[in-house]
C-alpha cells in the first residue's frame, strides 16, 4: 500500500511539471528525487548537516590558507564577489556563497561514505584532489576523466556574467528546489533543516551556470538546470573518499612566514628559504615553517 501510495506521488509529480517543462530527462530527475529519499540517503545527508561542526576530529580541520594560491577555490575567493546579502539582479548570480555550497557538500558526502570524523588528511582530500575542478568543468563526466582544464580568473570572471536565459529556465530551477524541498524535507524545511536546501540549491545553480559556461554560453537555460541536478544526483551516489589530495600538493616544500604580520609565502619546487630576504615588506622577521600547521 506504501508502495502505491508512493508511486502515485511521484506520477502526480512528474505529470505536473511535464505538462509545462517539455525537455528531455525530466522524469528521470523527478524519479531520482523521490528514490534518495526513499532509500535513506537523505536522513544520513540532514544528519551530516546538523552536526557540521562535528564533523572534523577536533583541530583537524583544513585551514584554508593551507591551500596554493593557485587551487580552485583561491582564484574563486579572489574572482568572485561575497556580499552581505546576496540578492540578485542587485547582486551577481554566481557569487563566492555558491563556490563555498560545493565545498559543504563535499564535505557531508566525504563524511557519509567514511562513516567518521574526518582527519587533516580528509580535508585536503576534499579541498586538494582536483574533485572541484572536475565537477566544475567536466559535470556529470566527472568521474569519467583524468585531468580537466585547469581553473583560471577567465572562468571565474565569466561566472560573474552569468543570467538566466528566460523566465521559464528560472522558473523550471526554482520548481525542482521546491519539490526537492516538498517531497525530501518536508515540514521540517522550515524548522530544522532550511540552511541544507539552501547549500544544495546554490550548489546546483553553479552547476547550471558551469553547464551554460560549457556551451560558450552566458545565459543558463532549461537544459542546464536539468544537467545540474544530473550531476548532483551522479556525485551523490559516487564514494568521493576515492579521491585524493593531487601528488603535487602531497610535498609541500613549505612556508615563509611573516612573525610580525602573519602574512605567508608558500615556496615552489624550485625555491629554497636562502633564496630570500629574511625580512617582510612590513619590516617583521621572516622564518620557515614546513607547514602552516606548526605556526
Amino acid at each position: 500500500m506504501l508502495q502505491e501510495v508512493y508511486n502515485k506521488q511521484i506520477k502526480k509529480d512528474v505529470d505536473k511539471l511535464l505538462n509545462e517543462f517539455k525537455i528531455e530527462g525530466l522524469e528521470e530527475v523527478i524519479i531520482k528525487m523521490h528514490h534518495l529519499k526513499n532509500n535513506g540517503f537523505y536522513e544520513k545527508f540532514l544528519h551530516a548537516y546538523k552536526n557540521r561542526d562535528k564533523i572534523f576530529q577536533k583541530g583537524e580541520q583544513i585551514d584554508p590558507k593551507e591551500m596554493p594560491k593557485l587551487t580552485l577555490f583561491n582564484l574563486a575567493y579572489h574572482n568572485l564577489n561575497y556580499p552581505s546579502l546576496n540578492i540578485p539582479p542587485m547582486t551577481d548570480l554566481i557569487t563566492l556563497s555558491n563556490v563555498n555550497a560545493m565545498y559543504y557538500i563535499f564535505e557531508y558526502l566525504y563524511c557519509i561514505k567514511a562513516c567518521r570524523k574526518l582527519n587533516h588528511e580528509d580535508g585536503k582530500n576534499i579541498y586538494l584532489s582536483g574533485l572541484d575542478g572536475k565537477i566544475l568543468f567536466a559535470l556529470d563526466k566527472f568521474d569519467e576523466i583524468k585531468t580537466t582544464t585547469e581553473p583560471t580568473t577567465e572562468f571565474f570572471q565569466k561566472l560573474k556574467t552569468i543570467e538566466w536565459q528566460d523566465k521559464s529556465s528560472k522558473t523550471l530551477y526554482k520548481k525542482l528546489n521546491n519539490l526537492r524541498d516538498d517531497s525530501i524535507y518536508g515540514i521540517t524545511i522550515t524548522i530544522r533543516f532550511g540552511g541544507l536546501s539552501v547549500v544544495e540549491s546554490s550548489f546546483l545553480l553553479l552547476l547550471a551556470a558551469c553547464s551554460a559556461l560549457k556551451k560558450n554560453k552566458t545565459k543558463i537555460d532549461q537544459e542546464d538546470v536539468l544537467r545540474a541536478y544530473i550531476t548532483y544526483f551522479k556525485l551523490i551516489e559516487t564514494d568521493i573518499t576515492k579521491f585524493e589530495t593531487q601528488p603535487d600538493f602531497n610535498d609541500p616544500k613549505g612556508y615563509l612566514i611573516c612573525e610580525n604580520c602573519g602574512g605567508y609565502y608558500q615556496l615552489q619546487s624550485e625555491e629554497s628559504p636562502d633564496d630570500f630576504d629574511d625580512k617582510c615588506e612590513c619590516g617583521g622577521h621572516l622564518q620557515y615553517v614546513a607547514s602552516l600547521k606548526d605556526n
